[in-house]
C-alpha cells in the first residue's frame, strides 16, 4: 500500500480524536468524522444521552447547582483542544483519549462563536459540605421520644431489647443480620408487650426506632468504656506510687498473660482457678447486668453476646497498653473484632466452652451480680463466663481452661 504522508497521518489521528469525543457525547461514532465508519461498527458506550442531555459524572452525589449550570452558558468552563503530536499507539483506545475517560466529561451545545466539538464541560466533584448542627427534631436523644414512650422506653423497652440481644448467638454487631426487618420486628414485639394499649406501629422512620438503634450502638461501646476504666484506674494507681513506664508494661503483660489476673480469680503461673472471676471481667460484664434491669424477658439463655463483647473489649484495651502507655489505635468495632477471623474464633470458642459448664456459669453470674448490687442472694438467672487468650491477638495456641478440664483439641 502507498505510504501515507505526514499530513495524511495527522489527518487520520485528528479524525480518531473527534471520533472518541463523539462516543463520549452521543454513544455512537459520527460517520462524518470517521472515514472508516462504514466499514466497522462503533463500540457501545456506557454513556447514553439524547441530543440535548447532559451526563453527571458518577460518585459525585447530587449537585444542587447542576441544573442551573446546564441552563447557563457561562456557568461552565470551556477550553479549546490543544494540538499535540502523538504516535499511532496513543489513539488505539477510542474510549480513552488524552487522559479522559467517558465518565470524566460531559458535553453540551456551546455558543455559536465556538466550534461545537471544542465545547467540553468538566464537572468537578462537589467539595464535602460542612456538617451542620443536628437540630433537636432530628436528634436521636431520648428527649425526642413520643410522650407516652419516654418512661416505658427507659424502664422496660430498652432493658428488654438489650437483654434479648445479649443472648444472641448469631450476631454481635449487626442488627439486620436476618434481613432488613429483623430489628424492627424485634422492637415491635417488645413495644406490643410493654405498651399494648398504644397500638404503636414502628418503622425505620419512627423516632423510637432510630433511638433504639442508637441505644444498641451505645451498649456496644459501654463494654469498651468499662474495660478501659477498670484498667486505667489500676494504671493510675501504679503511677501515683511512682511506677515507671517499664513497670506498667510489665504489669500489663503479666496480668493479661494466659494464667494472669485478667482472666482468673486466683491466678497462678501453673494452675490458676476461678475462670473469669477476675475483677476485670466481672466489672466489664456488669455493665450489661446494669443495662438490663427492668427487662420483662422470660428467656433463660446465657448472655453469650454480652460475654463476647466483654472479653473482646478487655483484650483490645490490654493490647492498647502493651507498651506501658495506652494507644487508642484499635477502635472497638466489628472491624477490630468479628472481622478478624482468628481473633474472633478465639473469642467464641472460649465462650462456647464455658457456657457448657453450669458450675462455672453460675459462679461467674453470682460474682457479677454481687459486684453490681452487693447482694449475692439476688442471683436468679444463669449466665456465662468465658475463656481467655494471650495478649498477642494472633496466637491461636493460647487458651484458658479450668484445671479439671483437658486442654482443647486443636
Amino acid at each position: 500500500p502507498k505510504k501515507k504522508t505526514e499530513a495524511e497521518k495527522r489527518k487520520d489521528n485528528t479524525a480518531r480524536v473527534w471520533s472518541a469525543i463523539d462516543i463520549a457525547r452521543h454513544g455512537t461514532l459520527s460517520s462524518q468524522n470517521d472515514p472508516s465508519s462504514s466499514k466497522k461498527a462503533s463500540k457501545p458506550s456506557r454513556l447514553s444521552s439524547s441530543k440535548d442531555s447532559t451526563t453527571v459524572p458518577p460518585q459525585s452525589g447530587f449537585n444542587t447547582a447542576w441544573r442551573a449550570a446546564q441552563s447557563t452558558p457561562n456557568a461552565s468552563t470551556t477550553t479549546k483542544t490543544k494540538s499535540t503530536n502523538r504516535t499511532q499507539d496513543d489513539f488505539d483506545n477510542e474510549e480513552e483519549v488524552a487522559g479522559w475517560k467517558d465518565e470524566d466529561v460531559s458535553a453540551r451545545k456551546g455558543p455559536a462563536t465556538l466550534h461545537s466539538r471544542q465545547q467540553v464541560q468538566v464537572i468537578d466533584e462537589p467539595k464535602p459540605q460542612r456538617r451542620g448542627k443536628v437540630t433537636s427534631e432530628k436528634s436521636v436523644s431520648r428527649d425526642n421520644l413520643q410522650t407516652w414512650a419516654k418512661i416505658p422506653y427507659v424502664k422496660k423497652i430498652l432493658p428488654t431489647l438489650l437483654d434479648y440481644l445479649g443472648t444472641e448467638v448469631n450476631t454481635t454487631w449487626e442488627l439486620d443480620h436476618e434481613g432488613p426487618d429483623w430489628f424492627r420486628d424485634l422492637l415491635q414485639s417488645i413495644i406490643d408487650d410493654v405498651c399494648p394499649e398504644q397500638e404503636h406501629q414502628t418503622s425505620t422512620s419512627d423516632i423510637l426506632y432510630k433511638i433504639a438503634r442508637q441505644s444498641v450502638y451505645d451498649w456496644h461501646r459501654s463494654f469498651y468504656l468499662a474495660a478501659a476504666k477498670v484498667i486505667n484506674d489500676e494504671v493510675k494507681g501504679m503511677q501515683k506510687r511512682k511506677a515507671s513506664l517499664e513497670d506498667v508494661q510489665q504489669w500489663i503483660n503479666t496480668t493479661s498473660s494466659a494464667n494472669g489476673a485478667a482472666w482468673w480469680g486466683r491466678p497462678d503461673s501453673k494452675q490458676p482457678t476461678g475462670m473469669f472471676l477476675s475483677p476485670y471481667m466481672i466489672t466489664t460484664f456488669s455493665v450489661h447486668l446494669k443495662a438490663i434491669r427492668g427487662s420483662i424477658s422470660q428467656e433463660v439463655d446465657h448472655p453469650v453476646c454480652a460475654l463476647k463483647l466483654s472479653f473482646a473489649a478487655l483484650r483490645l484495651v490490654f493490647k492498647g497498653y502493651s507498651h506501658g502507655k495506652f494507644s487508642a489505635d484499635r477502635p472497638f468495632s466489628k472491624a477490630t473484632t468479628e472481622n478478624r477471623p482468628q481473633f474472633w474464633h478465639q473469642i467464641i470458642t472460649s465462650v462456647d466452652r464455658l457456657v457448657s459448664k453450669p458450675q462455672l456459669i453460675n459462679a461467674f453470674t453470682n460474682a457479677a451480680l454481687q459486684h453490681l448490687t452487693g447482694d449475692q442472694s439476688k442471683s436468679t438467672r444463669p449466665a456465662a463466663g468465658k475463656q481467655a487468650q494471650d495478649s498477642d491477638d494472633d496466637d491461636d495456641s493460647f487458651r484458658v481452661w479450668q484445671e479439671s478440664s483437658p486442654p482443647p483439641e486443636e
